[in-house]
């Protein structure tokens, strides 16, 4: 499992500041901007420690539905849901989702 961007800012900060450059240059283009993206927020702000990867499924999405998205994704490293956006079969789903996983 690679580091996500957020991961990779955190071990990019450890890093001496010599050094910090030389590791974010091994970094395929993609990747190098998703954590440049984060580091040039300052330091104890939530830009600072947020992930760019999320997944958003409108709120008429099913409990089922959410399930399959997920799944065809793979990993997630949070999982976040606005309950009361969600019809109350599908909130009930979800909370036996969350208990299984």
């Amino acid at each position: 499992m690679r580091a996500g961007p957020d991961d990779a800012v955190s071990i990019i900060d450890s890093l001496p500041d010599e050094r910090r450059e030389r590791v974010l240059a091994l970094l395929d283009p993609e990747r190098q901007a998703a954590v440049r993206e984060i580091i040039n927020y300052p330091e104890g702000t939530v830009g600072r420690i947020m992930t760019p990867d999320f997944m958003a499924l409108s709120p008429d999405t099913t409990a089922r539905g959410a399930i399959d998205k997920i799944r065809e994704r793979g990993e997630l490293e949070s999982f976040f849901t606005s309950m009361s956006s969600m019809k109350s079969a599908s909130r009930s789903a979800c909370r036996r989702f969350y208990a299984v996983t």
